[in-house]
């Protein structure tokens, strides 16, 4: 190797030996009087410039006695057969990687002509690099179309800095010149700029151009695809493939401006594909919880729902956000609802949070020994309406007949918000005090039918009240209530209680009260009623006393039920001129005078007021 052209690199390592055994010599670790070998051409070379305690114009290196093996030899050869094994480790952007399998130098076939990469490297991850050794010859830029449709990282070795990590055993580290539709490498200019921004402002325009290339080559190989196709000289499949390598807003301009043209059939095939891009947006924001779907309901009008679910026994429950989404023109679904359909997950997000709570306190209040279940109110709404806005239907259970019988002793239908054990245990607290006060109302029904006494005094009085006009004993089934009526009067009841009534004791005590009342109440209708009848006649006696007169002026009725009526008749007018009322209410015994002498004032009153000339009343 020539080692005055400095250009090229400098041979820096070298064998010891020529055989199976041999070892890489660094120049830093040779001797003197040692024969060293070429690891290409496995000639024989000396060292140069290495005694540390000499300054050397040129640096430390190896050289060729004889002749010499060119630079591309020597490099190509050292990086491509030492540089990764099986096994081997490398860094790039700070991952590490290990070497899973190497291809050397192997054609690989692009749209944009043929790209042979000097070294393929597989790694365990099944992620492949291509790498380039740093000669003189060096990628650049123009290589981007290439490595775009390769979709692979291709990475640069720097020979000298990579030969001394490996002598060093330490893991190489490697630059990436080429990522994910980016290329990064940086345009070098042998002019020194002192103007620091003006030389930033060149950088900045060149990476422009360099980030455009890539989308310029798709679009110029998009349309010489679609012209071939127009003339039925490419596949249909090409011309897709083609346009699936367009940026997003370039196939939207390519879309609309190909509508316009009726020669084209392919036209629904572009749309599905820029609608694509809104299924795969949809899709990064599904989760393992969340699933997204889409539904066509009107010619313009698409529904995204956002939908999660919950197993809960035999049902299906779940909570769900729902977005509308209107096309745009040429039925393109718009990238723009991504901030929406991003809100409607994180509200969907908290749906789920706030339905496994719920789901959580339904499955704790279902374990309770006093709850029998805890189920949907309605199958069919679990199908339609989210989780937490559902009813459940919670039914009870305890041992009241027997402590060996469990039976159920009520239910509630309530939402789900509202399922907490301490609310639960309140409604059971409550139907199991109910449940406790039936089983007393069945022990005393069946001891009341059995108590012979009790039976025979409801019948005496159940005759008595048949016998009595107005009378009427009511006993509900089981004995507990009794009431006596008279007419449409409650006016005795009695309710059986265990704290105040004894067998044996209590029977007397309701027939004393029921048949005193009964007895009493008919004295004292019979009493009203020969009153009534002793006032009747006094008043008929002075009614037909006083209508009885002979100079016929006056006349005494009844007037209602407390009140008598005399009038005084004029003979020459044929008319009533005068009426006075009298309250004839009182004791019977008095009634008689009291009852003659307030027609006698009335009498009076009546001529003294009108009639001076005539006589109270004719001899009878």
């Amino acid at each position: 190797m020539d080692i005055i052209e400095k250009d090229l690199p400098q041979l820096i390592v070298g064998l010891d030996s020529l055989n199976g055994s041999a070892n890489y010599i660094h120049i830093e670790d040779a001797k003197e009087n040692i024969n060293y070998y070429c690891p290409c051409c496995k000639g024989l070379i000396k060292p140069m410039a290495y005694k540390k305690d000499i300054a050397y114009q040129v640096q430390p290196h190896f050289y060729h006695e004889t002749g010499g093996c060119s630079d591309e030899i020597y490099i190509h050869y050292i990086c491509k057969n030492w540089l990764f094994e099986k096994g081997c480790k490398f860094i790039v952007n700070n991952i590490q990687y290990e070497v899973k399998a190497i291809e050397i130098e192997k054609t690989l076939y692009t749209s944009f002509g043929d790209y042979r990469p000097d070294i393929i490297v597989t790694t365990t991850i099944d992620k492949v690099f291509y790498f380039e050794i740093k000669i003189t010859n060096r990628k650049t830029e123009l290589y981007a179309p290439k490595w775009d449709e390769l979709e692979n990282d291709v990475v640069e070795v720097d020979t000298r800095y990579f030969i001394n990590q490996k002598y060093k055993n330490d893991i190489p580290e490697f630059n990436i010149i080429y990522s994910n539709g980016e290329c990064f490498i940086k345009s070098y200019s042998r002019t020194d700029y002192e103007d620091t921004i003006a030389k930033r402002k060149l950088e900045w325009k060149r990476q422009d151009k360099l980030n455009y290339k890539i989308q310029w080559e798709r679009l110029d190989w998009f349309w010489i695809d679609l012209q071939e196709y127009v003339n039925k000289r490419e596949k249909t499949e090409n011309v897709l493939k083609s346009f699936d390598k367009l940026e997003y807003n370039d196939k939207l301009w390519c879309y609309y401006t190909i509508k316009k043209k009726s020669c084209i059939d392919l036209k629904e095939c572009f749309m599905n594909n820029i609608n694509q891009h809104f299924y795969s947006m949809l899709h990064t924001l599904e989760t393992d919880e969340i699933k997204i779907s889409l539904a066509h309901v009107s010619p313009k009008i698409y529904h995204v729902t956002c939908r999660t679910e919950f197993s809960y026994l035999d049902y299906t429950l779940f909570e769900e956000e729902v977005i509308k989404v209107k096309l745009q023109k040429g039925g393109i679904l718009p990238l723009d609802y991504k901030n929406e359909a991003e809100k409607c997950v994180s509200l969907l997000n908290t749906y789920i949070t706030k339905g496994k709570n719920i789901l959580k306190r339904i499955k704790h209040v279902g374990n309770l020994p006093y709850v029998k279940s805890i189920i949907p109110y309605s199958h069919w709404a679990c199908g339609k309406y989210p989780l937490h806005t559902l009813d459940f239907t919670i039914k009870f259970q305890d041992y009241i007949h027997s402590k060996f019988l469990i039976e159920e002793i009520g239910n509630i239908r309530i939402s789900a918000n509202l399922i907490e054990e301490n609310y639960i245990k309140g409604y059971f607290n409550k139907f199991r005090k109910e449940a406790f006060q039936d089983l007393e109302y069945e022990y005393i029904e069946s001891c009341l039918k059995n108590d012979s006494k009790y039976q025979e005094i409801i019948k005496n009085i159940s005759e008595i009240c048949n016998n009595t006009s107005n009378f009427k004993l009511r006993v509900t089934a089981g004995g507990q209530d009794i009431t006596l009526l008279d007419g449409y009067k409650m006016v005795r009841w009695h309710t059986f209680s265990t704290k105040t009534d004894l067998f044996g004791k209590f029977e007397e005590k309701i027939y004393n009260r029921f048949i005193n009342y009964i007895n009493l109440s008919i004295k004292k209708k019979k009493e009203e009623m020969d009153r009534k009848i002793g006032i009747e006649e006094i008043i008929q006696k002075y009614i037909a006393l006083v209508n009885s007169c002979k100079n016929k002026y006056w006349r005494l009725q009844k007037a209602g039920d407390f009140y008598l009526e005399l009038s005084f008749i004029d003979k020459d007018v044929s008319i009533c001129n005068k009426f006075i009322r009298i309250n004839f209410g009182g004791d019977v015994k008095d009634l008689d005078i009291q009852l003659k002498r307030k027609i006698y004032r009335a009498m009076k009153c009546i001529i003294n007021e009108s009639y001076y000339n005539f006589r109270i009343m004719e001899a009878r």
